[in-house]
C-alpha cells in the first residue's frame, strides 16, 4: 500500500496571539479547531488548514510558554514547506510577506525561505500537482 502524502505536522509554539496572529492574518489558513490535550487541558492544541481542513493542509501547534525559539540542529526538521500553484504564486507570496514585515530568501530551487514569529522556519515552494485523500 503506498503512502499518500503527509496528513499534517505539528509543532510547539510559545506566543500563541502571535502563533494565532502568522497563520491566519499572513499565511491565510483557517483556525479550524482549538482543543486542548486530554492529559494536559491546560494546554492548547490549534489546527490550522484549508476552510475545511483537507488533510495535508493541516498545521498543528502546541502551546507551550516555556519552550525556547527553534535551533536548527542536526537529526531535525530544518524548514517546512508550503505548496503553492507555480512560481507565480510563490512570487506573490514573495511580495505578500514583505507587506507584512517578513524577510524572505530565495533559495537556489526558487523555493520561497523565510521565519515564523516563532522562529519556526518555513517555505513556500512551486508545485503544479495536489496530493488527493480520497481514501483517508
Amino acid at each position: 500500500m503506498p503512502i499518500n502524502g503527509i496528513h499534517h505536522i505539528t509543532a510547539i509554539t510559545a506566543d500563541l496571539a502571535a502563533n494565532v496572529r502568522f497563520y491566519t492574518h499572513t499565511l491565510g489558513q483557517r483556525l479550524v479547531a482549538r482543543t486542548v490535550i486530554q492529559e494536559e487541558p491546560e494546554t492548547y492544541h490549534l489546527f490550522y488548514g484549508d476552510r475545511v481542513g483537507t488533510p495535508g493542509t493541516e498545521m498543528t501547534f502546541f502551546h507551550w510558554s516555556h519552550v525556547k525559539p527553534h535551533r536548527p540542529r542536526a537529526r531535525s526538521v530544518n524548514r517546512t514547506y508550503y505548496a503553492a500553484p507555480g512560481d507565480s504564486a510563490v512570487t506573490w507570496w514573495e511580495a505578500h510577506l514583505a507587506a507584512d514585515g517578513i524577510a524572505t530568501m530565495r533559495e537556489p530551487t526558487g523555493a520561497l525561505a523565510f521565519t515564523a514569529p516563532d522562529g519556526m522556519p518555513l517555505g513556500i515552494v512551486a508545485s503544479d500537482t495536489r496530493v488527493h485523500y480520497e481514501h483517508w
